[in-house]
């Protein structure tokens, strides 16, 4: 993911447990391009093990 920016997009289900509901890459230009469960990086794949 180099050169590009990370942003999540979390919530919290009826539980009260926090949920990863999407993963975006966001380019220096503009573009935002979702990103493939198995390249999430490490420290998102940390908070959201499930």
């Amino acid at each position: 993911m180099e050169g590009a920016f990370v942003l999540y997009v979390s919530g919290v289900d009826p539980n009260g447990q926090r949920v990863l509901i999407e993963v975006f890459r966001i380019y220096a230009h503009g573009r935002l391009e979702a990103v493939l469960v198995f390249e999430y990086p490490p420290p998102i794949r940390d908070l959201y093990p499930n």
